[in-house]
């Protein structure tokens, strides 16, 4: 399988259902609104998603879909754990885009994308776990945007991540 693409799917039930299609390309899944357990694991050829009415990303989701460079999942409010671990493609995600309704990011959710550089977290953040980022042994940037006139959520302390990583807080104007 090198494509999919369900128009009137709303859940994939059941884990791993296309765990370790490698030759899987594209998935195109505009209704879908959540993705089960390990779901597309080990896709390590997955490049495109299209699941613009998913809401919530399961555990292992994409994990060590190493291609996956792109994310956008607008309506996604929850990462489980290990959902994007080792995604390797990731350089620069900017969840304020990908996630704009995003509040929790979970256990190892980008455990060892190990050449994401920099995050964009949107201001509808509520939880971030300290180990979210173990692994990612280049990421030198997050920046945590608030909105204008409200209290910026508080990173934790984060584990596994470089030392010099700069958390920045960038007010969001509404400009």
């Amino acid at each position: 399988i090198e494509s999919v693409l369900l128009d009137s799917l709303g859940k994939i039930n059941g884990e791993n259902t296309f765990n370790n299609c490698t030759a899987l390309k594209e998935i195109h899944l505009p209704k879908l609104i959540a993705t089960s357990r390990s779901c597309f694991y080990g896709c390590t050829s997955l490049t495109t998603v299209d699941m613009p009415s998913c809401a919530a990303v399961g555990s292992f989701s994409f994990n060590g879909c190493s291609k996956l460079a792109n994310i956008d999942l607008p309506q996604v409010n929850t990462i489980q754990g290990w959902s994007f671990e080792a995604c390797t493609a990731l350089v620069n995600l900017d969840l304020t885009k990908a996630m704009p309704s995003l509040q929790s990011i979970c256990n190892q959710a980008f455990q060892n994308c190990t050449n994401l550089v920099t995050v964009d977290i949107p201001a509808t953040i509520t939880a971030v776990d300290a180990s979210a980022f173990n692994g990612c042994s280049k990421l030198a940037t997050i920046n945590v945007h608030y909105k204008s006139g409200t209290n910026h959520y508080a990173m934790p302390t984060l584990s596994g991540v470089p030392a010099g990583l700069v958390i920045n807080y960038v007010e969001d104007t509404g400009a």
